[in-house]
């Protein structure tokens, strides 16, 4: 787990420091939801990066921190790929990376995220609704919610 940390903390770093040789816009937010699958409901609260190189495409990081039903707890880190069509519109396509903790078992898997949100903006604020979908192996859970984001 602390290695995944430590990749997520220098990745961010490498992409702050990169990214402001480059004439382009970041975004830092935070994102409160909900994650299901069959029936289950998990609380999940998120942060997340996002590098826009031109108005139409960017890359970021995200971290998910998820908690349900079950007791299950997980962390989920991810590259998401954005793609701004029109306004507000964002679509995301991220490889993740899943740690989940039951009991005293710890198990890693990988995932790909497919998403969509509208930011609604305010000045350099937005809140953006969004939805999302994780596909692990055959089975698909929908991650649901609301982000607050300060672009600068």
């Amino acid at each position: 787990m602390f290695r995944v940390t430590a990749l997520a903390v220098v990745s961010i770093i490498v992409l702050m420091f990169a990214s402001s040789l480059l004439a382009g816009e970041h975004e830092i937010g935070v994102f409160v939801g909900d994650t299901r699958y069959d029936g289950t409901s998990a609380l999940t609260l998120g942060a997340g990066y996002e590098y826009q190189w031109s108005a139409t495409a960017g890359i970021g990081l995200l971290f998910e921190y998820v908690t349900g039903d079950r007791h299950i707890r997980e962390y989920v880190f991810g590259l998401p790929f954005y793609i701004h069509p029109y306004g507000g519109l964002r679509l995301c396509v991220a490889p993740l990376y899943i740690s989940e903790k039951e009991d005293d078992n710890t198990v890693a898997r990988g995932a790909v995220r497919a998403g969509a949100a509208y930011a609604i903006e305010a000045g350099n604020f937005s809140i953006t609704p969004q939805i999302n979908f994780d596909f692990i192996h055959n089975e698909a859970y929908t991650v649901y919610g609301l982000g607050f984001g300060y672009r600068f």
